[in-house]
């Protein structure tokens, strides 16, 4: 018997609906005889404000008609119950960072924006998402595995690395949680792994140059942002020349943040009409070194941040990411399937082409 319908009381030996009724009392008696689902009768018979004074007077009258009495012991051991349910905090799942200092990931746009689609999405399933700083002076990824067993964490996302950091997942003990990362390709750990589509980004950036009628392309990218991205941003050039510039041998220019000469003699050398770069700092070197953009020379952020929609470039959903990650840790916590075992599968999330001001038709 539900635990709100056994709230009974007296009987009587009527046939009306409305009369004392012959046996216990119930809820669900209660429904019956005015047509209200059980728990609108349960709101009702408690005042609650969520159902209209009318129908709470129509409830009320027919219960007492009835002869419903409640259980006073067991109406104050059901809002006990209540009481505990409201102040349940929601479950956690732990977002792992890597940088420098505890928030330097909240300065990494790609991952503040993944960050918060996480939060947006678990929010929606009951849960909530909470940092945890693996660089930590002292803090181990056994340590670490340890405080997150010790308070019944068992969802975790692996941030993503900083710039120049260590590129494979930490070394927790994967065995013990149902974990997705979101940053560097797993090495270690047989981890689900998602990621923005470095590769598909290219390619969709030398169709839409090619068909502006752009003919020389170049990348300009730092070793690290290309260690962080697994090669794929090299691999991804490689394959935008064999496939829209089947003529063009372009070498990637690899940035240094010293001196802007070896740039300088790179454009050149290799006079691009066209150049690709992450983020703002290639096109502020060209303006640095005297080129008007787009009219001496065009540039594609390959990592535009939405916010700033006046460059020609490809928009990451890191938002998108962060929620399919939140939901990819719902289900393995639902199905107990927790990492380390088996094989990781790999899903890429496209960008999306933006046509700004900072790429041009070409002339014939």
């Amino acid at each position: 018997m539900n635990v709100l319908d056994a709230t009974s009381s007296f009987s009587s030996g009527s046939n009306d609906p409305a009369a004392p009724s012959p046996g216990p009392v119930t809820l669900a008696t209660i429904a019956q005889a005015t047509g209200y689902s059980k728990n609108t009768v349960s709101l009702a018979l408690r005042r609650s404000p969520r159902i209209s004074e009318r129908t709470r007077n129509q409830i009320t009258a027919t219960a007492k008609r009835l002869g419903y009495r409640r259980d006073i012991r067991l109406t104050l051991l059901m809002e006990h119950f209540r009481a505990r349910r409201a102040q349940r905090s929601p479950e956690t799942i732990a977002f792992l960072t890597t940088h420098p200092n505890r928030y330097g990931w909240k300065r990494d746009r790609h991952a503040h924006r993944l960050f918060n689609g996480a939060v947006s999405r678990a929010g929606e399933l009951g849960f909530k998402v909470e940092d945890f700083w693996l660089a930590e002076p002292g803090m181990t990824a056994a340590r670490m595995s340890q405080l997150l067993w010790t308070r019944s964490i068992a969802g975790v996302i692996v941030g993503p690395s900083p710039e120049g950091g260590e590129g494979s997942e930490p070394a927790l003990a994967w065995d013990k949680f149902a974990a997705v990362t979101v940053g560097a390709r797993p090495e270690r750990a047989p981890l689900n792994w998602l990621s923005t589509d470095y590769v598909g980004a290219l390619l969709e950036a030398g169709e839409q140059l090619r068909a502006l009628g752009y003919r020389r392309p170049g990348l300009v990218l730092s070793p690290a942002q290309n260690d962080r991205a697994g090669l794929a941003w090299q691999a991804g050039y490689l394959l935008m020349l064999s496939h829209a510039f089947t003529s063009l041998e372009l070498p990637i220019h690899w940035w240094q943040a010293s001196s802007i000469s070896p740039f300088r003699a790179w454009l050149a050398a290799h006079r691009p009409d066209c150049v690709l770069g992450l983020g703002p700092t290639a096109e502020q070197g060209l303006r640095q070194l005297g080129y008007s953009v787009p009219h001496d020379i065009g540039y594609v952020d390959l990592d535009l941040d939405p916010g700033d929609p006046g460059r020609s470039g490809i928009v990451h959903h890191a938002e998108l990411i962060g929620a399919f990650a939140v939901d990819t840790v719902f289900k393995k916590i639902q199905s107990n399937t927790l990492g380390g075992s088996g094989s990781g599968w790999q899903s890429i999330i496209p960008g999306t082409w933006h046509g700004g001001d900072s790429t041009r038709e070409q002339s014939a």
